[in-house]
């Protein structure tokens, strides 16, 4: 009995377990994101039974976002990235997205920036398939050996240029981490701690909310006061019209709106301001670490020579491809090995300005001030997601008590070696 008992427990388990593999994936839908608006299926739909087991190891290999109660409280950060897609979802390299990859080629912005180079290629292509075709045995014979020694070379050329401009990329999103993490933990900070001095606390956030908005029209050289005028008063808005570093104005005026706590008689408020410069002092070094990769592009130098190597390698690419493959192969197949090398080159000069540059592209992000703007980096997002922030400590610190326990020792007035004056228990009279 105790092993026929062991067997329908295992037969249990082991159906158990099926129901599991084979459970379908119900919870998996994902809301269209504003900027895209692609919307994108349950993956059962759209692959089908036969692939569920495929899609239960997936879910559990990519998605690490929490579930239940818990998944709806993170939403926020793990629905989408600064692209629209869920970082978190195997829908993110599902199927009908390599499709949708594949099928919006030439709607691309990269391709619509090396569609003139392109051109230019299958044209000179096409001549040469021309000329030999009309005389074969008169076409100077070519074996190609100048191209293979140098296309290695070429590709060195190319992931290097591309790899530089993704470190300028990279390095652009933690600076504005740090914007974020800074204007969070210093409205905390003065929300929990400052308890006496409403109007300080308020003065603070005022100028956090505006301040990632200036750094914003000042890395792409805008001066408009049509989104700061909804954040600070009217005097601050006619001083940062004169303002030549909108930025640094703002972590000026925090510096003169946390000033009183320097001169408190409390040894917490001056610990308080302590830690408060220091994190206005960390959003100076911000506004230098991006200022520094906003006006310090990949030298010209570099850049001209990986094009011009490029260039010379595509267009007498043909005359050893032709005789090769034959010209009607060689029309077909020279532009696409175009697009992949130029393509790749340009993705380089597109994500070397992590910002955002003015231009005449179609894929344009409109700014307060009427200009519009190539994006890479979501900086109006970022914006919004740090003044998000700050209303939401702003209303947190509305509702905590007006006040706190404090200490009431004044500054030079407690002996170290005095245990109850370091514990904070007794107020000492001068």
């Amino acid at each position: 009995m105790v092993g026929m008992d062991k067997k329908d427990k295992d037969g249990r388990r082991g159906a158990n377990l099926l129901r599991l593999f084979f459970r379908p994936d119900k919870d998996r839908n994902e809301a269209p994101h504003p900027s895209n608006g692609i919307l994108v299926g349950d993956l059962g739909d759209l692959r089908g039974r036969s692939t569920q087991i495929e899609s239960f190891f997936s879910k559990h290999r990519a998605n690490k976002s929490p579930n239940g109660a818990s998944d709806e409280y993170l939403s926020s950060l793990y629905r989408f990235t600064d692209d629209g897609r869920r970082l978190s979802s195997i829908s993110r390299y599902a199927d009908d997205y390599w499709s949708t990859n594949l099928l919006t080629i030439f709607r691309s912005r990269v391709f619509k920036r090396i569609f003139p180079r392109l051109v230019v290629n299958f044209l000179v292509c096409s001549g040469i398939a021309v000329l030999y075709a009309l005389s074969p045995l008169t076409f100077p014979a070519a074996h190609g050996h100048a191209h293979t020694i140098t296309g290695s070379f070429l590709g060195l050329l190319i992931a290097f240029r591309t790899n530089t401009g993704y470190e300028r990329y990279w390095e652009a999103r933690k600076a504005w981490g740090a914007v974020h993490k800074r204007c969070r933990s210093m409205a905390v900070l003065l929300a929990t701690s400052v308890t006496e001095v409403d109007h300080i606390v308020l003065r603070v956030f005022q100028i956090l909310t505006a301040y990632p908005y200036a750094l914003k029209q000042h890395l792409r050289g805008q001066h408009s006061m049509v989104e700061l005028s909804k954040m600070l008063p009217k005097e601050d808005i006619k001083q940062l019209e004169k303002a030549q570093n909108m930025p640094l104005h703002l972590c000026m005026l925090l510096s003169s709106a946390i000033s009183p706590l320097l001169n408190s008689p409390k040894v917490t408020m001056n610990l308080v301001w302590e830690r408060a410069e220091q994190h206005i002092q960390e959003l100076n070094k911000v506004i230098t670490i991006t200022e520094r990769l906003a006006t310090t592009p990949v030298p010209l130098s570099y850049s001209r020579h990986t094009s011009r190597f490029l260039s010379i390698w595509t267009l007498t690419a043909p005359i050893y491809l032709v005789p090769q493959c034959g010209p009607l192969l060689a029309v077909i197949s020279h532009p696409l090995i175009c697009w992949a090398l130029f393509g790749s080159e340009e993705v380089g000069h597109i994500i070397e300005e992590p910002f955002g540059t003015p231009g005449d592209s179609r894929f344009l992000k409109e700014g307060p001030g009427g200009i519009r703007f190539t994006e890479n980096l979501p900086l109006l997002r970022y914006c919004e997601q740090i003044k998000r922030d700050i209303e939401a400590v702003e209303r947190l610190w509305q509702s905590l008590p007006s006040t706190a326990p404090q200490c009431l020792i004044p500054i030079g007035s407690c002996d170290v070696d005095d245990p109850d004056c370091q514990a904070g228990v007794v107020e000492v009279q001068n």
